[in-house]
């Protein structure tokens, strides 16, 4: 996935600041950040990234979920779940999303 552009959601500033430097270190584009469910699709529609880096757990709620589903199913961009918490409820959610994989 060469020259690949990735959005970034992610609710904590520092978190998305370090992945996208991580990113940019790896040769990869980050053309959006955002950090609520709403401006990620905003920008998923207006950008159209190739993939989205997705915290599940926006503002402490399942907000990422909903935003990866709904990027897939308006703009048919898959989403790489980032999260340092899972449990049960979480990983059910994810799998009903069709994402390309959780870390």
């Amino acid at each position: 996935m060469a020259n690949a552009r990735i959005m970034i959601v992610e609710h904590n500033p520092l978190v998305a600041e370090d992945i996208e430097e991580r990113l940019k270190t790896l040769g990869y584009t980050v053309c959006a950040v955002a950090s609520s469910r709403v401006e990620a699709v905003a920008k998923a529609v207006e950008m159209r990234p190739d993939l989205a880096l997705v915290n599940p757990g926006l503002e402490g709620k399942l907000e990422g979920v909903e935003a990866a589903r709904e990027i897939y199913e308006r703009c048919d961009i898959p989403a790489i779940y980032l999260t340092d918490y899972v449990n049960e409820e979480l990983l059910e959610k994810v799998k009903s999303t069709r994402a390309f994989g959780h870390v």
